[in-house]
């Protein structure tokens, strides 16, 4: 196993990263969980720890229009050779979704529900959400969706999807409908170390 330290914008996608590097890397320490604002304003710190070691981190495309632009502008110079930057897009809620079947099975939708190219959607998390909302399932629409209408997520969001995308999730069949998750998910498995 490669050592590695790894950089995230939150739980979930804390969770998704493990998931993906499972085989290959052993995660050592995790920074973030603070919000894409958190990675913008360290990048630099975490280009320049990859000089002594592998570094992944896991950040979400948002609004911003293509993943090369974002990582231009946050490292003009490119990412060190031992730094694994990866954007996913829209939210890493959409590498979820793009395992429909799974997603569907699990949390109890019917598979006709789940967005077919989810990296199109707008607002991943919201499709999420609002496909809950049709789940045959109590325990996961009292999980999943908001308790108030300002709110994004349920109180037991991350605890539900985190479940499924640790015990459920099957990145292999999600990475077809997910073109920057199978990137991911190649740079993880072409990483050469040391």
């Amino acid at each position: 196993m490669i050592p590695a330290n790894a950089v995230v914008e939150d739980l979930l996608s804390e969770i998704v990263l493990r998931r993906l590097a499972k085989h290959r890397f052993a995660i050592g320490a995790v920074y973030g969980r603070e919000g894409v604002g958190y990675i913008a304003k360290r990048i630099g710190a975490f280009n320049n720890a990859a000089r002594g070691g592998p570094w992944i981190v896991l950040a979400d495309l948002d609004s911003n229009p293509c993943a090369p632009r974002l990582i231009g502008h946050w490292l003009p110079n490119g990412p060190h050779r031992n730094l694994i930057l990866r954007i996913a897009v829209r939210e890493v809620e959409a590498w979820l979704l793009a395992d429909a079947a799974g997603f569907a099975q699990t949390l109890g939708i019917a598979a006709h529900l789940v967005p077919a190219q989810p990296e199109n959607l707008s607002d991943p998390k919201r499709t999420l959400v609002d496909t809950c909302r049709r789940s045959r399932l109590s325990a996961l629409r009292r999980d999943v969706l908001p308790l108030h209408p300002s709110d994004a997520q349920g109180p037991g969001y991350n605890d539900r999807l985190g479940k499924f995308a640790q015990n459920a999730w099957r990145p292999e069949a999600a990475r077809a409908a997910a073109p920057s998750l199978d990137r991911a998910m190649r740079a993880i498995e072409s990483f050469r170390w040391p």
